[in-house]
């Protein structure tokens, strides 16, 4: 990206908001500025440090490159903006490392006192970082870079709640590997000298005192005071103690929900901050959002009004907002906690979340009178707890094999060259576990199999996983049977899509299936002996649909595969850390295997399984029950059995009634849909009842139905696509 365009472009909206801005804690985002070649002590420009210290705490001068260099290269966590003497820089821009923290760089003439700018030479063009002019003295280069910063920080959303939107069709939807990641990092076990190694970082970044002071505090105080002093170095100890920082939060929700065992929800959250209008306008459009960084709540409305900009219009770039959460105490979430006893400031009664909670945006309202959005959340439940994963029957070999494994399945849509940065970092920290360099091959194989579709790179990273897994297959500690079985499952998806011989593809599928059942006697955690009971309900199901000719062993390979799922869910059911969703969507996936085996009987009473435990609960997926309904009707419907099937489509109906009924402040493209939809529900109810011989009951619905046609007729030149059947 040309950040050179961006800032160029909104000149005019950042001087707009920079002059109301604390410019050192942009949604607690830290940054740094590194001056290179930059005599301080000038006499003709003489460096005054106090506006740069306006910016940031942090600064640092660097005379010369080979020095410089290695700091940009070990400074990865946080913004830097490089000022540079216009003297150095032949040398030096080329040297620059390629980094997206590296924000943009500024070139200073210390030579001369003139206050214009002046075009600079063509190849520093090629650097698309650099700043295209010569700054000749700092007061122009200090406005300029207090400018540059807010913009950049606002227009790159760091002003925000650091949101990741989650699709609202169950079908497009991707489960972002982010917070997983951050949940397991704060699992796993570490080398003892972790905590030296962060204080020798902080003293690559800083000379202060407070590193020090750090150094002998932090095992007292713990991280969630760490987490809430203001130093400099918070944006660093956000990142690096959220493993500490996770366990504390974990014991703290403890308290907290005994605090409130009388209570079925907390008092009502609320968190203050800015954000830019464009990503306030996506949250009217996405029902689910995902906090990607730690973030914190206060039980007192009015603490977080204090956060509010009064200067800022409804036509402001950014605006305020005001996020109103409500938690419900039974959901099983990422940690959340009251925090007053262990922070920094004891008076206020802080509420943090740990990264990964899922909530709904239930609206959104702009309070003039009050100058700033209302956004009502609600905390989701989480899918499943990574807490599963970790057994106390395990070594901790056993379960940081079982995290690792787990969460790349969720990146193999990363980039390889990401993929390959992350786990060489896991191989240096970890260096006498090999394996990991087997889990690397099987997600590189993933990568090119479903993100680049080239079969044969990914058939030959699976060969590079499965060779190194098999060497650890008598590594009873790991029980790598279950990795094994994984890497053959889509090395025969691999066969498949490269049409191989069938014998090489029921093959490989047997070889999966004997791992796992060999997985499964090595297993000592009973969530590893449930999630192997869903491994090889898969295997049976791409055992069966290779026989999409021979209805007997489709049925043969189909009944052993929902046997497993059986068995799957009545695991599930037993453990209430599960989510029941799991359940619902193990039948509809039985059901699917039913109808290809053409066993409508053992279809529909999946399908009315699923649809049971939808309905159950507290929030409705109108997407999931409105599918189910359709599934059902459709069975009875080929059974002639037209009675039961008007039952379904009658609860249908209402359900799009009620789902479409117009409200204050639709579109009329919203409103022109909804009739849309109506009316097509009107027919449909209207020809079951006419298949039943209920003539007056058709006509009676295909009179409604004609009624919202009428209302259609006036507008027919747009066209009226429906995206949800609601």
């Amino acid at each position: 990206m040309d950040f050179r365009i961006r800032i160029i472009d909104g000149s005019q909206r950042r001087s707009s908001i920079s002059e109301s801005i604390d410019y050192k804690s942009i949604g607690g985002k830290q940054y740094q500025i590194v001056c290179f070649g930059i005599n301080e002590n000038d006499i003709r420009m003489p460096v005054d440090v106090d506006p740069l210290q306006s910016i940031t705490d942090s600064i640092q001068f660097f005379d010369i490159a080979n020095k410089c260099i290695e700091h940009l290269e070990q400074t990865k966590s946080m913004d830097i903006f490089i000022i540079v003497s216009e003297q150095q820089i032949d040398d030096f821009i080329s040297r620059i490392p390629i980094q997206e923290n590296i924000r943009l760089i500024y070139i200073i003439r210390q030579n001369y006192g003139s206050a214009s700018c002046i075009k600079y030479r063509e190849q520093t063009r090629e650097y698309g970082k650099v700043k295209q002019c010569i700054y000749t003295n700092f007061d122009d280069l200090f406005k300029s870079l207090k400018n540059d910063t807010i913009y950049y920080l606002v227009n790159a959303e760091h002003y925000n709640l650091d949101i990741e939107k989650i699709e609202k069709s169950v079908d497009s939807f991707i489960k972002p590997w982010f917070p997983e990641f951050i949940d397991i990092l704060c699992k796993i076990s570490y080398p003892e000298d972790q905590l030296q190694k962060l204080v020798r970082f902080l003293r690559l970044y800083t000379k202060s005192n407070e590193v020090d002071t750090f150094e002998r505090e932090y095992k007292i105080k713990g991280a969630i005071y760490y987490y809430t002093k203001e130093t400099f170095i918070y944006q660093i100890l956000n990142e690096q103690l959220r493993q500490h920082l996770y366990q504390e939060l974990n014991a703290a929700h403890k308290e907290l929900i005994q605090e409130f065992s009388n209570q079925t929800h907390l008092p009502s959250l609320y968190r203050g901050q800015m954000m830019p209008k464009s990503v306030i306008d996506g949250l009217l459009s996405n029902i689910y959002i995902q906090n990607m960084q730690i973030f914190s709540s206060s039980f007192e409305k009015n603490v977080s009004l204090m956060f509010r900009n009064l200067e800022l219009t409804q036509n402001s770039f950014v605006q305020n907002v005001l996020f109103e959460i409500k938690v419900d105490l039974r959901t099983r979430t990422a940690p959340y906690a009251d925090i007053h006893k262990q922070s920094h400031f004891q008076d206020e009664r802080e509420v943090l979340f740990m990264v990964g909670n899922r909530f709904r945006v239930e609206n959104v309202k702009f309070d003039e009178k009050e100058n700033y959005y209302l956004v009502n959340l609600v905390l989701l439940n989480d899918f499943e707890p990574i807490d599963l994963r970790i057994s106390k029957d395990y070594c901790d070999r056993r379960n940081l094999k079982n995290c690792i494994s787990t969460l790349a399945f969720q990146m193999y849509h990363i980039p390889e060259t990401d993929l390959i940065v992350f786990f060489d970092e896991l191989m240096k920290l970890y260096p006498s576990e090999k394996w990991i360099a087997a889990v690397m091959n099987f997600r590189q194989g993933q990568y090119q199999q479903y993100e680049k579709k080239d079969y044969h790179r990914a058939s030959a990273k699976y060969d590079c996983a499965l060779k190194i897994w098999l060497s650890f297959n008598n590594d009873i500690d790991l029980n790598c049977s279950i990795d094994i079985g994984h890497v053959y499952h889509q090395l025969g998806v691999c066969h498949q899509s490269l049409e191989n011989a069938y014998s090489t593809i029921t093959e490989t599928f047997d070889n999966a299936q004997t791992s796992y059942l060999k997985a499964d006697e090595n297993s000592r955690s009973e969530h590893e002996r449930t999630e192997i009971l869903n491994y090889l309900a898969y295997i049976y199901t791409r055992q069966m649909e290779l026989y999409s000719q021979d209805i007997q062993m489709m049925r043969e390979y189909g009944s052993k595969a929902n046997d497993y799922r059986r068995k799957f869910i009545e695991k599930i059911n037993q453990n209430e850390l599960y989510d029941r969703l799991i359940v619902s969507e193990s039948h509809m996936l039985m059901a699917v295997n039913y109808e290809k085996m053409k066993d409508y009987d053992g279809m529909l009473n999946s399908y009315k399984m699923a649809l049971d435990i939808y309905q159950q609960q507290d929030v409705r997926d109108q997407t999931s029950i409105n599918l189910c309904l359709s599934e059902i009707i459709k069975i009875y419907e080929k059974k002639k059995d037209f009675k039961s099937a008007i039952i379904y489509q009658e609860l249908k109906h209402n359900i799009r009634l009620q789902y479409n009924e117009p409200k204050e402040g639709d579109s009329e493209i919203t409103l022109r849909h909804k009739k849309q939809r109506t009316q097509s529900s009107h027919l449909e109810l209207a020809k079951l009842y006419e298949k039943d011989n209920q003539d007056t009951l058709a006509l009676k619905y295909k009179v409604l139905a004609n009624v919202s046609e009428e209302d259609e007729i006036a507008d027919e030149t747009t066209a009226i696509p429906i995206i949800l059947d609601i």
